[in-house]
């Protein structure tokens, strides 16, 4: 079964360094299937590694769900 945010808009954190020099909207193409958390393992903050087509770079990025603020 697809994920429902697929296809949706998303915008990333201020705190990302992308989102500081105006790369902020992106869609999103592909969500991962598995939690991941990159600083602890049971720590359920980070999510899904999101796959994000960026707007003003045009590049594909992987983004961690806590580093996205709204999904819209």
């Amino acid at each position: 079964m697809q994920d429902s945010r697929i296809g949706k808009r998303a915008q990333l954190h201020p705190a990302t360094d992308r989102w500081m020099r105006g790369d902020r909207y992106g869609e999103i193409v592909a969500v991962s299937k598995k939690y991941r958390s990159y600083i602890d393992r049971n720590d359920w903050r980070n999510g899904h590694t999101f796959t994000i087509l960026m707007d003003r770079s045009g590049q594909r990025i992987k983004v961690a769900e806590g580093n996205i603020v709204e999904v819209f």
